[in-house]
């Protein structure tokens, strides 16, 4: 009998893309996504932190560093999907930058959308609390920050769920980790 490949069985790794503007909440759902899926995560901030400590010990990047980290994130998913490993990507990527990252992965792998929202106000307390907690300055909150301005969400046709970060997650956990396993 002849063995079929994950993609002809219908066992397509599952990525998961859990967006939303800064402060929505996006990494603490990511990570209990991934917890609760037992897969890899991967978030851009980290990706782009981790080129930052290597630029502050006197190493070079080819590159300016969100450049590196925006290709450094999509060539991880591409190198996972690749591999038939389901994953969670997370990131404050709007619309076109997420369409650039994950379109050349849609036929090898079963997308999924989980978009995170809540209110300005919130999101920019979240951030300023996040930043005094690491010790940092307060961010740019002027109308031009990522924090304050429109967020224009993922549209891709793929399977979308947007959940509300306010207070806990609407709908709860369990519905968002059923939503991924269909």
């Amino acid at each position: 009998m002849e063995s079929q490949t994950p993609d002809q069985a219908g066992g397509r790794p599952i990525l998961t893309n859990v967006s939303g503007r800064p402060g929505a909440g996006k990494s603490t759902l990511a990570r209990r996504l991934a917890e609760a899926l037992s897969c890899p995560m991967v978030s851009r901030d980290e990706i782009f932190e981790g080129i930052q400590r290597t630029v502050e010990r006197g190493g070079e990047v080819p590159g300016e560093v969100p450049k590196v980290a925006f290709d450094t994130f999509f060539g991880t998913l591409s190198l996972l999907v690749s591999n038939h490993v389901t994953v969670v990507a997370e990131a404050a990527f709007q619309d076109l930058r997420w369409r650039i990252g994950i379109g050349p992965l849609l036929p090898r792998a079963d997308v999924r959308i989980v978009h995170c929202v809540l209110d300005t106000d919130l999101a920019r307390d979240r951030v300023v609390q996040r930043r005094k907690e690491e010790g940092r300055s307060d961010p740019d909150l002027g109308p031009d920050s990522a924090i304050v301005r429109p967020f224009e969400p993922v549209a891709l046709p793929v399977p979308t769920l947007t959940v509300s970060t306010v207070n806990g997650y609407d709908p709860k956990l369990a519905d968002i980790v059923a939503f991924l396993q269909v």
